[in-house]
């Protein structure tokens, strides 16, 4: 897929975007209730503030599987 043209950052629509996900079907993680967060600079303190108020961490585990997946070898082989 070298030649195919390259998906859009929503950065390019809007400077205000956000985008939201989970790792639940992309990374065949569901259950496991972690996602992450793509947002503007300028909102990092009220989401860390509204953050600590909604949620409870996902266990340690979840969190460094997560991290391991967003790794280029873990993506090759999803994407393979």
């Amino acid at each position: 897929y070298s030649d195919a043209p390259r998906a859009a950052s929503a950065l390019e629509f809007s400077q205000s975007a956000l985008v939201i996900n989970s790792f639940s079907k992309y990374y065949s993680m569901t259950g496991w209730r972690i996602g992450w967060l793509i947002a503007p600079d300028h909102l990092s303190d009220p989401i860390n503030r509204l953050n600590q108020n909604l949620f409870i961490s996902a266990p340690t585990m979840s969190q460094r599987a997560a991290l391991a997946a967003l790794q280029p070898a873990a993506v090759n082989e999803l994407e393979a």
